[in-house]
Parts: structure tokens; sequence; C-alpha cells
């Protein structure tokens, strides 16, 4: 599960979430949700949208969690019902920045590197709008286009009414352990500095001990090879033609491809303390 959206999730008191959602899923699965308002906008009178000479459906690129569901099929519903436009969900991906690429008009935009944006008598926009996307991979993709394809450069429409949050979590026993047996604080980063101390003794898990059936190789795409998330880092820390990053400051995995180890404990894997995350690498750049 994506943790911004159970964080997003627990924001919300449970009655009200399952309300809300019954209120949204229920009509609309049953029938049209405006369907006795005067200005309802019946199937057979919606129109598509006209780009470039290609008429197609209003695209809505959908954001895999269910809080960024939730307003997908709100919006759905708003802008068929009241607006008569033809609406689909025109793509799927499990973090922001893919979707912020479908929506500048890019032919690969599941591909950090190569996402293959063109002029646009190249490329039908088949992707409109993106709702809550996260910041932290925004203003990155948002400056690129600017320089790279100013015509194509996303519109910022503002900001819904909650805030989200993301972040690393210890267990408190483990904290507390550490605590009382050397008073290091593992929920201050810097006490994870290997030349002071060894966090790695307070974790239980090693990465042998990791079943790599259970995690996505490094060639799968993600944040490890997206330059606007690693290239900073590998230019703080002086790392670029490292055994750590490339020349182009992609980071480089072990040779078995599922492993990122930090120069602290490459050459020694049981000093590394593990770190798991899910879709393209939630918060991954924040970890390294």
């Amino acid at each position: 599960a994506d943790p911004r959206a159970a964080m997003a999730r627990r924001s919300m008191k449970p009655p009200l979430a399952a309300a809300l959602l019954l209120q949204v899923w229920a009509p609309y699965a049953a029938g049209d949700c405006f369907e006795n308002d005067t200005d309802y906008k019946a199937p057979e009178n919606r129109a598509n949208v006209t780009y470039q000479g290609v008429e197609m459906p209003f695209g809505i690129f959908v954001l895999d969690w269910d809080s960024a569901q939730l307003f997908d099929n709100v919006a759905k519903i708003l802008i068929e019902e009241k607006l008569g436009v033809n609406t689909n969900f025109s793509g799927k991906a499990s973090t922001t920045w893919p979707g912020f690429f479908a929506i500048g008009r890019c032919r690969q935009w599941d591909n950090s590197t190569h996402p293959e944006c063109g002029p646009p008598e190249d490329f039908p926009l088949e992707h409109h709008i993106l709702l809550e996307a996260w910041s932290s991979s925004m203003t990155y993709d948002h400056d690129w286009f600017g320089a790279n394809h100013p015509q194509d450069q996303q519109e910022k429409c503002g900001e819904f009414s909650f805030p989200g949050f993301e972040g690393h979590f210890v267990r408190t026993s483990t904290m507390e352990r550490a605590l009382h047996t050397s008073g290091e604080h593992l929920n201050i980063h810097s006490y994870y500095n290997s030349s002071w101390n060894q966090p790695a003794k307070f974790f239980n898990t090693r990465v042998s001990e990791i079943p790599t059936d259970r995690l996505k190789p490094c060639a799968f795409e993600n944040r490890l090879h997206n330059p606007g998330f690693m290239l900073p880092i590998a230019q703080r820390y002086n790392l670029i033609g490292s055994a750590a990053f490339d020349a182009d400051g992609k980071a480089v995995c072990d040779s078995g491809g599922y492993w990122w180890f930090s120069p602290a404990c490459r050459h020694k894997a049981s000093t590394c303390v593990p770190y798991i995350t899910g879709g393209d690498g939630w918060e991954l750049q924040n970890a390294v």
C-alpha cells in the first residue's frame, strides 16, 4: 500500500471516509449522480475535446492510491454530468512524475530518462489533468519542461485543502533498544553515520537474508535512474563517476542487480541497514 495514501486516509475519521466513499461510488455505480438536476448533461448530449484537430475524451491521468482515485472519480462525474464533456481515465501510475510527463505530452511518460516529449504536431495530447500530484516530484520536472518544452509546460491549478506527509519511520522498540544500549537516537539521521556508530546492529535483518524474488530489480524503472532525484545527491557528496553513481548521476546497484549500497557500507554489506520501499521508489532519494 502507498504510505502517502495511508496517511491521507488517517487524516479522516473512518466513519466520514466510509460515508464519503459510499456517496461517490454507490450512486455512480447505479446511475448518474446529477440526473435530476436542471443542468445535468445526459450521455447523448456530451461532447469530446479537440486537440490539434484530433477529437478525444478529456483524459484524467490516475495516480494509483485511494485518495487520488477518489478525487479522480469526483472529477469525472462533475466534468461529464455538469460540463457535458466525455471523460476517461487515460493512464495510471503509482507515483507523480509519470503523470507529470503524461500531461506534458510525452510518448514514453513512464521512462524518466527518455520520455520522448516532442513538438505539438508529432503527438496528440491524450492526458489532460493530474490530481493530487505530490510536489516533491514536480519542481524539477516543471522547470525541465520550461527549459526544454515550454509549449507543453504544465499549468499548476492550485492545491487541495489538506496537507499530505511522507517520511521514514523506525519502530519504537528498535529506537528504545538503541537508546538504552548505546545512547544512539535512530530517529536522527546523523546517528546512521558508520564512522561514528554501528546502527545495523539494532536491525535484525541483513541484506543477504532478504529473498530477491520478493524485490523489483534495479533495472526496473525507478528513482535510482532519475537524474532529477539522484543527480543533486551525487553532486552534493561529490560522487559523480564513483562506484555508487555513474557519470550521469544515476545510482549504480550491486552486481546482483537488486540493492544500491551506500559508499560507507559498499564493501561490507552486513553493516548496511536494509531499506525497502514501493512504487517507483517512494522517498528513495531521501534515504540515499
